[in-house]
């Protein structure tokens, strides 16, 4: 499982942090494509707004662990 950050371009400052079993490059890919669908989080709305100015956000991971516990 790895623990990784979601980086806003435009200010370079943290406005996420979730986990995943999965890449941290797929993981973002499935982020941006449930923000279209749902828009119901605040960070939906943000990834919606940083889609519309053309953005994306960066993704860092920021733990590996080895497991839950």
């Amino acid at each position: 499982m790895i623990v990784y950050v979601l980086i806003d371009p435009r200010t370079d400052t943290i406005r996420y942090v979730g986990k995943t079993v999965r890449t941290a490059t797929r993981r973002l890919r499935r982020h941006l494509s449930e923000s279209y669908m749902t828009a119901g989080t605040h960070k939906d709305r943000w990834l919606i707004a940083l889609k519309r100015e053309g953005l994306e956000p960066g993704i860092e991971v920021i733990e590996i662990c080895s497991s839950l516990v």
